[in-house]
Protein backbone atom coordinates (compact mmCIF):
# COMPACT_ATOMS: atom_id res chain seq x y z
CA UNK A 1 0.00 0.00 0.00
CA UNK A 2 1.58 3.28 -1.06
CA UNK A 3 1.81 5.98 1.62
CA UNK A 4 1.05 9.60 0.93
CA UNK A 5 2.71 11.68 3.24
CA UNK A 6 2.17 15.36 3.79
CA UNK A 7 5.24 17.10 5.19
CA UNK A 8 5.55 20.75 6.61
CA UNK A 9 4.84 23.32 8.89
CA UNK A 10 1.93 23.55 11.88
CA UNK A 11 -0.92 25.66 10.69
CA UNK A 12 -0.27 25.18 6.62
CA UNK A 13 -3.16 23.51 5.85
CA UNK A 14 -2.92 19.84 6.17
CA UNK A 15 -5.91 18.78 7.17
CA UNK A 16 -8.02 20.71 4.57
CA UNK A 17 -5.74 19.00 2.00
CA UNK A 18 -5.91 15.69 3.56
CA UNK A 19 -9.53 16.04 3.51
CA UNK A 20 -9.81 16.49 0.31
CA UNK A 21 -7.28 14.18 -0.95
CA UNK A 22 -9.67 11.40 1.44
CA UNK A 23 -12.56 12.29 -0.43
CA UNK A 24 -11.69 10.71 -3.91
CA UNK A 25 -12.32 6.96 -3.86
CA UNK A 26 -9.08 4.70 -3.07
CA UNK A 27 -7.62 7.21 -0.26
CA UNK A 28 -8.26 6.87 3.14
CA UNK A 29 -7.45 9.91 4.64
CA UNK A 30 -6.20 8.82 8.65
CA UNK A 31 -4.59 12.28 9.97
CA UNK A 32 -1.53 13.17 11.77
CA UNK A 33 -0.53 9.03 12.33
CA UNK A 34 2.36 10.20 14.72
CA UNK A 35 0.13 12.34 17.12
CA UNK A 36 -2.92 10.41 17.31
CA UNK A 37 -0.96 7.05 18.23
CA UNK A 38 -0.32 8.93 21.66
CA UNK A 39 -3.73 10.01 22.34
CA UNK A 40 -6.07 8.87 25.10
CA UNK A 41 -8.73 6.45 23.51
CA UNK A 42 -11.13 8.80 24.62
CA UNK A 43 -10.40 11.63 22.24
CA UNK A 44 -12.71 11.38 19.42
CA UNK A 45 -12.05 10.46 15.85
CA UNK A 46 -13.50 11.85 12.77
CA UNK A 47 -16.10 9.50 12.29
CA UNK A 48 -17.93 10.51 15.30
CA UNK A 49 -16.37 7.61 17.84
CA UNK A 50 -14.24 7.87 20.50
CA UNK A 51 -10.67 6.15 19.10
CA UNK A 52 -11.29 3.38 21.36
CA UNK A 53 -14.89 2.43 20.11
CA UNK A 54 -13.71 3.52 16.51
CA UNK A 55 -13.71 0.24 14.41
CA UNK A 56 -10.55 1.62 12.58
CA UNK A 57 -8.44 2.78 15.50
CA UNK A 58 -9.62 1.21 18.41
CA UNK A 59 -7.32 -2.14 17.45
CA UNK A 60 -4.44 -0.02 16.47
CA UNK A 61 -4.15 1.53 20.04
CA UNK A 62 -4.98 -1.76 22.05
CA UNK A 63 -2.25 -3.04 19.94
CA UNK A 64 -0.04 0.04 20.61
CA UNK A 65 -0.31 0.30 24.47
CA UNK A 66 2.42 -0.10 26.66
CA UNK A 67 0.45 -2.21 28.65
CA UNK A 68 -0.72 -5.73 27.88
CA UNK A 69 -3.90 -6.96 28.89
CA UNK A 70 -3.16 -8.33 33.00
CA UNK A 71 -1.28 -5.05 33.15
CA UNK A 72 1.97 -6.65 31.76
CA UNK A 73 4.23 -3.61 30.51
CA UNK A 74 4.62 -4.65 26.70
CA UNK A 75 8.54 -4.43 25.21
CA UNK A 76 8.79 -1.65 22.58
CA UNK A 77 8.25 -2.61 19.17
CA UNK A 78 11.54 -2.24 17.35
CA UNK A 79 10.57 0.81 14.51
CA UNK A 80 10.54 -0.47 11.30
CA UNK A 81 8.28 -3.82 12.68
CA UNK A 82 6.05 -1.21 13.70
CA UNK A 83 5.14 0.70 10.77
CA UNK A 84 5.14 -2.10 8.73
CA UNK A 85 2.30 -4.08 10.75
CA UNK A 86 0.54 -0.77 10.84
CA UNK A 87 0.68 -0.50 6.62
CA UNK A 88 -0.56 -4.38 6.79
CA UNK A 89 -3.29 -3.61 8.71
CA UNK A 90 -4.72 -0.45 6.84
CA UNK A 91 -4.16 -2.97 3.46
CA UNK A 92 -6.77 -5.21 5.41
CA UNK A 93 -8.88 -3.14 7.05
CA UNK A 94 -9.89 -0.76 4.23
CA UNK A 95 -11.66 -2.55 1.63
CA UNK A 96 -9.99 -0.95 -1.77
CA UNK A 97 -7.45 1.76 -1.16
CA UNK A 98 -4.96 2.27 -3.24
CA UNK A 99 -3.21 4.56 -0.77
CA UNK A 100 -3.61 6.51 2.99
CA UNK A 101 -2.64 9.95 3.62
CA UNK A 102 -0.94 10.61 6.32
CA UNK A 103 -0.46 14.28 7.80
CA UNK A 104 1.56 14.18 10.74
CA UNK A 105 4.15 16.37 8.79
CA UNK A 106 6.92 15.71 11.05
CA UNK A 107 10.31 14.93 9.61
CA UNK A 108 10.85 11.89 12.68
CA UNK A 109 7.66 10.03 10.70
CA UNK A 110 8.90 10.54 7.29
CA UNK A 111 12.05 8.87 9.07
CA UNK A 112 10.42 6.03 10.08
CA UNK A 113 8.26 5.17 6.69
CA UNK A 114 11.69 5.77 4.89
CA UNK A 115 13.80 3.88 7.35
CA UNK A 116 11.02 0.88 6.61
CA UNK A 117 11.57 1.39 2.78
CA UNK A 118 7.84 2.15 2.84
CA UNK A 119 8.58 4.22 -0.09
CA UNK A 120 5.96 7.29 0.91
CA UNK A 121 5.34 9.89 -1.88
CA UNK A 122 6.05 13.37 -0.09
CA UNK A 123 3.91 16.37 -0.91
CA UNK A 124 6.18 19.21 0.53
CA UNK A 125 2.86 21.22 1.50
CA UNK A 126 4.31 25.16 1.90
CA UNK A 127 2.10 28.02 3.35
CA UNK A 128 3.12 31.77 3.47
CA UNK A 129 5.21 31.80 6.74
CA UNK A 130 3.74 35.18 7.93
CA UNK A 131 0.04 33.93 7.59
CA UNK A 132 1.34 30.79 9.22
CA UNK A 133 2.93 32.99 12.38
CA UNK A 134 -0.71 34.42 12.22
CA UNK A 135 -2.36 31.30 12.33
CA UNK A 136 0.11 30.16 15.19
CA UNK A 137 -0.46 33.32 17.67
CA UNK A 138 -4.03 33.13 17.07
CA UNK A 139 -4.52 29.72 17.81
CA UNK A 140 -2.43 30.44 21.28
CA UNK A 141 -4.77 33.07 22.31
CA UNK A 142 -7.58 31.17 21.66
CA UNK A 143 -6.35 28.98 23.64
CA UNK A 144 -5.23 31.14 26.13
CA UNK A 145 -1.90 29.54 25.95
CA UNK A 146 0.70 31.78 27.25
CA UNK A 147 3.01 33.22 24.43
CA UNK A 148 6.47 30.95 23.99
CA UNK A 149 7.28 32.02 20.93
CA UNK A 150 8.12 35.43 19.08
CA UNK A 151 7.42 35.68 15.58
CA UNK A 152 10.86 36.09 14.33
CA UNK A 153 11.54 32.74 15.94
CA UNK A 154 8.62 31.20 14.39
CA UNK A 155 9.31 32.46 11.14
CA UNK A 156 12.84 30.96 11.58
CA UNK A 157 11.80 28.12 12.09
CA UNK A 158 9.39 27.48 9.23
CA UNK A 159 12.70 28.06 7.00
CA UNK A 160 14.40 25.44 8.74
CA UNK A 161 11.80 23.35 8.43
CA UNK A 162 11.46 23.39 4.69
CA UNK A 163 15.24 23.34 4.50
CA UNK A 164 15.38 20.14 6.31
CA UNK A 165 12.76 18.73 4.56
CA UNK A 166 14.38 18.86 1.02
CA UNK A 167 17.64 18.12 2.45
CA UNK A 168 16.15 14.69 3.76
CA UNK A 169 14.38 13.68 0.61
CA UNK A 170 17.11 14.91 -1.53
CA UNK A 171 19.70 12.57 0.60
CA UNK A 172 17.30 9.60 0.37
CA UNK A 173 15.69 9.90 -2.89
CA UNK A 174 12.61 10.14 -1.48
CA UNK A 175 10.18 11.14 -4.20
CA UNK A 176 8.84 14.68 -3.38
CA UNK A 177 5.92 17.28 -4.87
CA UNK A 178 5.59 20.55 -3.75
CA UNK A 179 2.33 22.10 -3.18
CA UNK A 180 1.77 25.75 -2.11
CA UNK A 181 -1.29 26.02 -0.13
CA UNK A 182 -2.29 28.92 -1.91
CA UNK A 183 -2.19 27.35 -5.49
CA UNK A 184 -4.28 24.73 -3.53
CA UNK A 185 -7.35 26.30 -2.68
CA UNK A 186 -7.17 29.02 -6.11
CA UNK A 187 -7.72 25.92 -8.22
CA UNK A 188 -7.34 22.34 -6.49
CA UNK A 189 -8.31 20.89 -10.26
CA UNK A 190 -4.31 21.88 -11.06
CA UNK A 191 -3.34 19.99 -8.03
CA UNK A 192 -5.38 17.21 -8.53
CA UNK A 193 -3.47 16.92 -12.35
CA UNK A 194 -0.18 18.16 -10.60
CA UNK A 195 -0.60 14.89 -8.46
CA UNK A 196 -1.73 11.90 -11.19
CA UNK A 197 1.16 12.75 -13.10
CA UNK A 198 3.53 11.77 -10.31
CA UNK A 199 1.56 8.65 -9.52
CA UNK A 200 -1.19 9.83 -6.84
CA UNK A 201 -4.04 7.46 -7.61
CA UNK A 202 -7.16 10.17 -7.79
CA UNK A 203 -10.20 8.88 -9.15
CA UNK A 204 -13.62 10.33 -10.07
CA UNK A 205 -14.66 13.76 -10.18
CA UNK A 206 -13.25 16.87 -7.79
CA UNK A 207 -15.10 16.68 -4.43
CA UNK A 208 -17.25 20.01 -4.02
CA UNK A 209 -18.41 19.12 -0.53
CA UNK A 210 -15.88 17.44 1.93
CA UNK A 211 -17.15 15.52 4.99
CA UNK A 212 -14.53 14.51 7.49
CA UNK A 213 -17.39 12.49 9.09
CA UNK A 214 -17.04 9.79 6.61
CA UNK A 215 -13.12 9.35 7.21
CA UNK A 216 -11.06 8.12 10.44
CA UNK A 217 -8.59 11.21 10.68
CA UNK A 218 -6.78 10.61 14.04
CA UNK A 219 -5.53 13.94 14.81
CA UNK A 220 -5.62 17.51 13.35
CA UNK A 221 -7.08 20.93 13.39
CA UNK A 222 -10.54 21.36 14.58
CA UNK A 223 -12.03 21.57 10.90
CA UNK A 224 -12.46 17.45 10.98
CA UNK A 225 -14.87 17.37 13.81
CA UNK A 226 -16.78 20.27 11.97
CA UNK A 227 -19.79 19.99 9.64
CA UNK A 228 -18.70 19.31 5.56
CA UNK A 229 -16.56 22.10 4.49
CA UNK A 230 -15.64 23.30 0.82
CA UNK A 231 -12.41 24.30 -0.68
CA UNK A 232 -12.14 28.01 0.21
CA UNK A 233 -9.25 30.71 0.18
CA UNK A 234 -8.13 30.99 3.56
CA UNK A 235 -6.85 34.22 5.07
CA UNK A 236 -3.39 35.45 3.75
CA UNK A 237 -0.18 37.04 5.31
CA UNK A 238 -0.39 40.10 7.60
CA UNK A 239 1.39 43.12 6.31
CA UNK A 240 1.30 44.60 9.78
CA UNK A 241 3.37 41.51 10.70
CA UNK A 242 5.39 42.03 7.61
CA UNK A 243 6.51 45.74 8.85
CA UNK A 244 6.85 44.73 12.31
CA UNK A 245 8.84 41.43 11.76
CA UNK A 246 12.42 41.27 10.24
CA UNK A 247 13.47 38.05 9.57
CA UNK A 248 16.84 36.97 8.93
CA UNK A 249 18.84 36.73 5.54
CA UNK A 250 18.61 33.20 5.28
CA UNK A 251 15.04 32.92 6.55
CA UNK A 252 13.90 35.47 3.72
CA UNK A 253 15.88 33.80 1.09
CA UNK A 254 13.71 30.75 1.85
CA UNK A 255 10.48 32.48 1.72
CA UNK A 256 11.45 33.99 -1.42
CA UNK A 257 12.56 30.16 -2.87
CA UNK A 258 8.54 29.51 -2.29
CA UNK A 259 7.57 32.75 -4.18
CA UNK A 260 6.47 34.87 -1.11
CA UNK A 261 7.20 38.42 -0.92
CA UNK A 262 9.46 39.15 1.86
CA UNK A 263 8.61 43.21 1.88
CA UNK A 264 4.81 44.59 2.82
Amino acid sequence: MQTIYVYGSSHSGSTVLGSFLGAFHGLEMLGEVEAGLKKDGRKLCSCGETLEECKIWGPVLKANSPVEAGGRRRDREPINKETRRLLDYFSQVFSSPSAIVDTSKSLSRLRRLTIDRAKPLVLHLVRNPYAVVVSQMTSEARKGVARRSTAISLLEGWASKQREGRKFCRDHRVASLTVRFEDFVDDPRKVVESLSAIGVPLSGEIPDLIDPACQHQISGNRIRKGPPFRIEKRAQTSNQLMLETKASLRARLEISRYGYSTEP
